[in-house]
């Protein structure tokens, strides 16, 4: 990205780059343009700027979440627990480290929630509606999916009020005025995702929204990688027994069991629990249609998820003579090996960008290849998830230069099979640990070590990632 915005001379000419450099995608997200324009006309190359930039995003989702957990009637405790675990879960931990718009999106989503909250008794009750109008356009020109957690907001804006809790909307003329608003705020945004997609090459990756077919499976893994705060979608179902989602999951229970002797909060709890956990799971079912899933494309479900535990924890708290401490104690082990399951995730992208650093400052001192093909499965799986545009990318942004970098090239288990049966002449086959298995023979190997603490027993913990070369041009096969 930096290569694109170096060339810019000012703010519109860095946003005319972006939106341009992602119409072939078929990407809108105008608003997070906007955000990378900005930062890089005050950080321009400094990484250290760029970093600040990410962790402000990144606090303020924090610092809002307690807000909002107070504003609805959370407790302290409870508002601060949800706080912490927005910002350090297994999802969120990559929203430190990447450029994306999910962090932006949720900030404008709690926005709306706290402009929203008694909006069914508020007296300027109009400029509310226009301000959750413009949130919600805001929302969905930050990143296009998050938009799917509208409608539970919207349920919550109409339904809620802090004197009565939930109660059927009155469809008065607050809510149709409301509702014509963000029907033309759907309408606009509707024409925006659209004259994308008709703008997006062929391949583009949002064009390949629902090729792959919907699977119960990836759908269920997704739900608990979305609903846990440390749950990788690659690993074990076992991994849902961590210390850190056990004690998260004991909140849910111990807080719902507080509430079935008193109807009154039994109603709004499971009020609660519809609303937010529906967060998790359309956001299962929207990116169980992707072909592929990174960590962070869960952090605005993951807040339906850690405010379902503020609920559940305020419940425990208001009904239970130890309930403030046996939250405390339950909270404090979920942040506590919550922090150590992310501290694998920030330890294994540092291995992968090691990994991809290596390979492409190799090509300058080595021939020159003609293409190089990746192994990428159609069953995902991979251990090093970069593909051939993204290893690309890490070239240009090293400098290596262009005449030294081969054609790249993605291709499935067949296709490398296939191209194995010939000669390979001046090209290469690029492998790692995945479904399709280890090459026949190599010629260059590349390791990076991922070193992490158990998330039992906190001991040092080794994760080797290796890359296979196989480039007979490079020297004799072994």
């Amino acid at each position: 990205m930096l290569p694109l915005l170096r060339p810019t001379h000012n703010l519109w000419s860095a946003l005319v780059a972006l939106v341009h450099f992602t119409r072939a995608d078929g990407r809108a997200n105008y608003l997070t343009y906007v955000q990378l324009a900005a930062t890089w006309r005050a950080a321009g190359d400094n990484p250290v700027g760029w970093q600040w930039q990410r962790a402000a995003l990144m606090l303020a989702v924090g610092c809002l979440c307690v807000l909002v957990v107070r504003r609805v009637g959370g407790s302290a405790i409870a508002a601060a627990i949800a706080g912490v675990l927005l910002t350090i879960a297994v999802p969120s931990t990559e929203g430190w480290l990447f450029i994306m718009g999910e962090p932006l999106a949720v900030i404008l989503l709690f926005a709306m929630v706290l402009i929203g909250a008694d909006y069914p008794t508020a007296t300027h009750w109009r400029g509310r509606a226009v301000g959750i109008a413009i949130l919600a356009a805001l929302v969905m020109l930050s990143k296009e999916v998050v938009g799917v957690c509208l409608p539970a907001v919207v349920i919550f804006i109409v339904c809620w009020s802090s004197e009565h809790g939930f109660r059927r909307p009155r469809l008065g003329e607050r809510e149709r005025w409301l509702g014509v608003l963000l029907l033309l705020v759907l309408i606009g945004e509707a024409w925006s995702v659209r004259s994308a997609l008709a703008a997006a090459a062929p391949a583009a990756y949002a064009t390949s929204f629902g090729r792959s077919g919907l699977h119960a499976g990836t759908m269920a893994t997704l739900f608990q990688a979305m609903l846990l705060p440390a749950r990788f979608s690659s690993a074990r179902a076992a991994s849902d027994w961590y210390p850190a989602n056990f004690a998260f999951l004991a909140l849910l229970v111990i807080g719902f069991l507080s509430s079935v002797r008193r109807a009154a909060s039994r109603r709004d709890l499971w009020c609660w629990a519809i609303g937010l956990v529906s967060f998790p799971v359309i956001g299962a079912f929207i990116y169980a249609w992707w072909p592929r899933y990174s960590a962070f494309y869960g952090i605005p479900f993951l807040a339906g998820s850690v405010g379902l535990m503020a609920a559940a924890a305020t419940e425990i708290q208001r009904h239970n003579r130890a309930g403030k401490w046996l939250v405390a104690v339950l909270g404090l082990v979920t942040v506590t090996y919550t922090a150590a399951v992310s501290r694998r995730t920030v330890e294994d992208k540092r291995a992968i960008a090691n990994l991809a650093a290596a390979i492409v400052r190799s090509f300058p001192r080595q021939p020159r290849l003609d293409t190089l093909f990746m192994v990428v499965p159609r069953q995902s799986g991979r251990r090093w998830p970069v593909t051939s545009d993204e290893l690309r990318r890490y070239a240009i942004a090293l400098q290596v230069p262009d005449s030294a970098v081969p054609v790249m090239r993605d291709a499935t288990c067949e296709e490398i099979t296939s191209r194995l049966a010939l000669p390979l002449g001046d090209n290469a086959v690029l492998n790692d640990r995945n479904p399709c298995g280890p090459l026949p023979i190599v010629t260059v190997n590349w390791e990076a070590v991922a070193p992490y603490p158990d998330p039992w027993s906190w001991r040092r913990r080794e994760d080797t990632l290796g890359i296979q070369l196989l480039a007979p041009k490079w020297g004799r096969p072994h």
